[in-house]
């Protein structure tokens, strides 16, 4: 399989859940992540649920339809098997390639604005939630993050599916941090009988990894015997053959799991407990299992006490108070974001129907017969134009077989002697060159195999009518389908993976982290985050779609042509960094040249430009010192207006966007 580096190594909770259970004394029960399941009972029950998903898709052929969607996007259209000599290497107008290097660039441009809906109404809460945004958005935007979300996309229309999976880095920066990495869809299995692909609603995940066996070895040392058994490891083989094979290759899995075990309450009830864990396993061997390491299972003691009937927590002195006996209440604080433990998948997906997890069809499959229409066509249309020259005919009595087959006809250098007369010996029969039906047809069949991607011509940038009307509906026509596209994968997406944040910063976030948050105006500040920045009741949210940002973008530009915008909206709707300063710098560009030139250009200090441009001894009388002469002087107690350049006051900003 590819590698995206996904599976290449497995994450550091098992080793942390290894050496809890390894203290001396310390019980297995008190280890929060420890998961009292029965090894054989949950080896057969996985192995069951994974083949049952893996028959379901091939009954659903899902594995050859795969492989026909990345064929025909990869352009391995052609059976060069049935070409004949003549037709050489085939005919290919690929449609699908095109169309979806059209789609993603604009699905992609732009990435959704997150917003962080505060806990309460406090202004620290709002304070803290609008520091959360301005994290999640910068996060967002990591060339890494970028990337996943990128090929996620694209593995959408030829696998049914994109896969992104969060985890936690224990070895990024100083304290750890969460990390997000797109897996090959061919390495994930999913819950068949889920009706959506809501990793939530699946009762397990199994994701396959590639490691050699001495490193599984290293992360499961207690499994030595039994996973060396299974792979034919023997003690009496040759040194040269063990080493060969601790380096060979293994496909153990990584499995994320709901299960229900049957316990008994206080009163003596049966009942079912539903429990969310993860294991690692290869073939009948199981290497690990603990409890979704993810979730805050233990929580945090914490004393509180009540002030004018509002619960609140002790202070430090309270706190010394209570350890001599004064009346305090005790709570256990978890320390989640989510509702419920989650398996940190994140599927991709647009045509779905309720039916199973994975997409019904894509758009890349719907576009095929379209393509081939397409190749035929064109097959046929330069089959013609070859034929077109015609064929020459030889009477045997002028020339004979072997003088024909040594001919070039096509060599303008090679002249013809024969017997007898020309006329009688040879004619020419004209071919016959292809119709304008057929060259319709072809076209036909393209655009609408464009429509049906959701790339028309207006999207791809081609000139479809001089009525600039036409081409703009033509265009928000294919913006909304992409926009609804954008709305159920890229931020669907960005919401889950902001989720995933916020429940890894208020779980492992222990410590401050220093992070660098880049806002609106371009500039850069560090801000220290940890758990208690994320509060109970915080939503994360969609503010504004990538899609919607592109159309917004252009119609800044095309109102800027028109004079109906000014500089600062203008900068602000193309996305561009740090627009208020923009608009600053190219206003007194445009009203001061001289003191833009000094204080930008020049680097100077604005007192001293001012005092360069305007010296004492030739201030107008009247204006304080430092006003520019060109200002107006007014009456007593009012600002000096400045005086505008001729025409200033009613230039449009196209106008000057126009001339500068």
């Amino acid at each position: 399989m590819p590698d995206y580096d996904s599976g290449h190594h497995i994450e550091d909770e098992h080793r942390r859940a290894i050496s809890l259970e390894s203290k001396e004394n310390t019980l297995e029960l008190a280890n929060p992540l420890h998961l009292k399941v029965d090894d054989a009972e949950l080896i057969r029950w996985t192995n069951q649920r994974i083949e049952a998903s893996e028959d379901f898709y091939k009954k659903k052929n899902i594995p050859a339809r795969i492989k026909k969607n990345k064929d025909f996007l990869f352009g391995r259209q052609i059976d060069y098997g049935k070409l004949k000599n003549h037709q050489g290497r085939g005919y290919m107008d690929n449609i699908i390639y095109e169309g979806e290097g059209t789609i993603k660039p604009i699905a992609l441009s732009q990435l959704p604005d997150m917003v962080v809906k505060p806990g309460s109404d406090e202004e620290e809460s709002k304070e803290a939630a609008k520091n959360l945004s301005r994290l999640l958005n910068t996060d967002l935007k990591k060339r890494e993050n970028r990337r996943a979300l990128g090929i996620a996309f694209k593995h959408l229309p030829v696998y049914f599916k994109g896969v992104i999976k969060a985890f936690w880095n224990p070895e990024s920066g100083k304290n750890g941090n969460y990390e997000f990495r797109v897996l090959h869809p061919d390495n994930v299995v999913m819950d068949h009988s889920a009706t959506s692909n809501s990793a939530d609603n699946m009762s397990f995940v199994a994701e396959t990894l590639e490691l050699s066996v001495k490193e599984v070895l290293m992360r499961f040392p207690d499994k030595r015997d039994e996973l060396l058994e299974v792979i034919g490891f023997k003690d009496d083989m040759k040194d040269k053959k063990k080493e060969e094979k601790m380096a060979s290759m293994i496909k153990p899995q990584e499995i994320w799991f709901t299960w229900y075990e049957t316990v008994t309450d206080d009163e003596g009830k049966k009942k079912f407990e539903r429990v969310e864990g993860t294991l690692w396993k290869y073939r009948t061997v199981l290497l690990g299992k603990m409890r979704n390491p993810y979730w805050d299972w233990q929580g945090e003691k914490r004393l509180f006490t009540y002030d004018l009937g509002q619960k609140r927590e002790l202070t430090e002195d309270e706190l010394r108070a209570s350890l001599f006996g004064e009346e305090t209440q005790e709570e256990t604080i978890f320390h989640n974001h989510f509702e419920m433990p989650k398996k940190p998948y994140i599927f991709l997906g647009y045509d779905q129907w309720g039916e199973m997890p994975m997409d019904e069809t894509s758009r890349i499959e719907q576009v095929i017969s379209l393509q081939r229409n397409v190749n035929k066509r064109g097959l046929q249309i330069t089959d013609m134009n070859s034929r077109a020259r015609g064929k020459d005919v030889w009477s045997s009595e002028f020339l004979d077989k072997k003088d024909v087959e040594n001919m070039d006809p096509s060599n303008p250098d090679e002249d013809v002697v024969g017997q007898g007369s020309v006329r009688d010996g040879h004619t020419h029969i004209p071919g016959i060159t292809p119709q304008a039906s057929l060259f319709q047809e072809q076209n036909s069949e393209r655009q609408k195999g464009f429509a049906k991607l959701g790339a028309n011509e207006a999207v791809r940038g081609e000139k479809v009518s001089d009525v600039a009307t036409t081409n703009q509906i033509l265009r928000e026509q294919n913006f909304g389908k992409i926009d609804d596209l954008v709305e159920d994968t890229i931020n669907y997406a960005a919401e889950q993976m902001s989720g995933w944040a916020m429940q890894f910063i208020k779980l492992f976030y222990t410590a401050d982290h220093m992070r660098r948050l880049l806002g609106a105006d371009g500039e850069t500040t560090f801000v220290k985050v940890n758990r208690d920045l994320v509060e109970d009741g915080m939503e994360v949210i969609v503010s504004a779609s990538g899609v919607d940002k592109v159309q917004r973008k252009r119609f800044a530009m095309e109102n800027a042509k028109l004079g109906l915008i000014d500089p600062l909206t203008y900068f602000v709707d193309t996305d561009q960094s740090d627009p208020k300063g923009r608009a600053d710098k190219l206003l007194l560009f445009k009203l001061e040249p001289m003191q833009y030139y000094q204080q930008f250009v020049k680097g100077l200090d604005v007192k001293k430009q001012a005092e360069a441009l305007n010296p004492p001894e030739q201030q107008p009388q009247g204006l304080p010192q430092g006003v520019p002469v060109g200002a107006q002087p007014t009456q007593a107690g009012q600002q000096p207006q400045q005086a505008l350049p001729q025409g200033g006051g009613g230039e449009g900003f196209g106008n000057m966007m126009g001339r500068f």
